[in-house]
């Protein structure tokens, strides 16, 4: 009946339980020492067999490996056994003493019991730690690299909206020249938007008509009446009342890089047999601080902004926009008025030259739309500023290049976390079959030991308890 009652001991307290029960010593440590010295030379002499080859292959050599080497010796070393069942071999010879000292006192069985402890409760959890932070990481790196993608995706498509904005096709670094080479459609615009202001005189009319019949007073749309009446003229043009004999409109040209020329410079002293030329010294006026007074002797040439049209004048452009909104404005309430059947006091007489109905306003809005729309293009308005300032074609093709450099920079990096990830699953699939083979051979030890520990007490079984609040399975 007590053969058959079960003995129970906790992992955790294995090595006292047997201390307390005189199956070891204390001071087992002390004779293990000499032990590992012994394995360590008869390792060095070995025969070629696969099982003792994977029994040595990186493993802790405890007690039940040698147990199982001598077993494999038995049959390779058979033929140095004597008549006395004694080996001449030494291989078998040492191997036998190894054995000898383990069960002195039960070192070996000590042994086993503090491996099992370390196994159970740092080996193996701190694998399973590691494999965890890989997953971890790998999990991040997905994450990183999704998140790369959307930023890529969307830089992309910002640039690919500049591009076709801009009709940049081919290298990025034709962004300055592209820009400065479309320059000329400006003057397209501003054609075309003239046709369509031309088709506002009588909206321009109404609106006149209509302020002075209820104001009592003559108040016109200054800058709208002067170019129906006049044209888009040069600003010149519209200061001074005449045509300018001749305009010089400041080219915008793309900066080289500046070569040294410092060296191939020299002064020239003119012809020193005419003292009557000048010498030059390679030093311009402007370089040496002295600021000259550019003397106009033609004072109908249009310079600056004198040279610009009405509508690429930032100025006069403004206060044509005002007039548009105010007309706009003003055509509006007039179409909402006439919706609602109350304009029957606030009507306009000019003999038939304006229809005031509603189709009549709508069609004049429509055509205020039309101009509102060709000047306030971002393309044009882009293209106006590029004109008038060099500083904000630097500034639109640094964005340009930033974007570019970006989506490189964001690739590169996409490119290092994805060979990260590749690392990390790289040594996580090395973690996980090793993690696998110390589990295996952790309950393999566990039950060698319960095994011997049963012999002890008449083949009672015995089981250690508690593996698992260390993680060991």
């Amino acid at each position: 009946m007590e053969s058959s009652i079960p003995i129970e001991i906790h992992a955790q307290k294995l090595s006292e339980w047997l201390t307390s029960r005189k199956h070891c010593k204390k001071d087992w440590h002390s004779h293990i020492q000499p032990i590992r010295q012994k394995i360590n030379v008869a390792i060095q002499d070995m025969p070629e067999n696969n099982e003792i080859v994977q029994l040595l292959s990186g493993a802790y050599i405890n007690y039940f490996y040698c147990k199982r080497i001598i077993e494999i010796l038995r049959d390779t070393e058979a033929d140095t056994k004597n008549l006395f069942g004694s080996y001449g071999s030494q291989r078998m010879k040492d191997w036998l003493e190894i054995e000898r000292l383990y069960l002195k006192d039960n070192v070996y069985l000590a042994e086993a019991c503090d491996l099992l402890v370390q196994n159970i409760k740092y080996h193996i959890p701190a694998v399973k730690k590691q494999i965890a932070k890989l997953q971890s990481g790998q999990t991040d790196c997905d994450k990183k690299i999704e998140d790369y993608t959307k930023s890529i995706q969307t830089c992309k498509k910002d640039l690919e909206t500049m591009r076709k904005q801009f009709s940049i096709v081919g290298d990025n670094n034709s962004f300055k020249r592209t820009l400065i080479g479309r320059l000329c459609e400006l003057q397209k615009v501003y054609d075309d938007v003239m046709e369509h202001i031309n088709n506002l005189k009588k909206a321009n009319t109404y609106f006149s008509l209509f302020v002075a019949n209820i104001l009592g007073s003559d108040i016109n749309l200054s800058m709208l009446q002067y170019i129906l009446n006049n044209g888009n003229t040069t600003y010149y043009e519209y200061l001074y009342g005449e045509k300018p004999s001749k305009i010089e409109e400041s080219v915008l040209t793309i900066e080289e890089d500046i070569k040294d020329t410092t060296a191939d410079e020299e002064i020239d002293w003119g012809d020193l047999e005419n003292p009557s030329e000048d010498i030059d010294y390679g030093i311009s006026l402007e370089e040496s601080g002295i600021e000259v007074e550019n003397l106009q002797t033609d004072g109908s040439i249009a310079r600056g902004n004198e040279a610009l049209t009405l509508l690429d004048n930032f100025q006069t452009r403004n206060e044509f926009m005002n007039d548009i909104l105010e007309l706009e404005s003003f055509l509006s309430m007039r179409l909402l008025e006439l919706s609602n059947e109350t304009n029957s006091a606030l009507s306009v007489h000019s003999d038939g030259e304006i229809n005031e109905s509603k189709p009549e306003m709508a069609s004049m809005l429509d055509t205020i739309k039309v101009v509102k729309q060709k000047l306030n293009d971002p393309v044009v308005q882009h293209l106006q500023q590029i004109k008038h300032s060099p500083r904000y074609l630097n500034k639109l093709e640094s964005m340009f290049l930033q974007k570019v450099s970006n989506i490189e920079k964001m690739t590169n990096s996409q490119i290092a976390v994805t060979n990260k990830k590749k690392e990390l699953a790289e040594e996580y699939n090395q973690l996980v079959p090793k993690l696998k083979l110390i589990q295996q051979k952790n309950k393999q030890l566990i039950t060698e030991i319960e095994f011997d520990i049963s012999k002890k007490y008449k083949n009672r079984p015995v089981y250690i308890i508690g593996t698992s609040i260390f993680g060991s399975s």
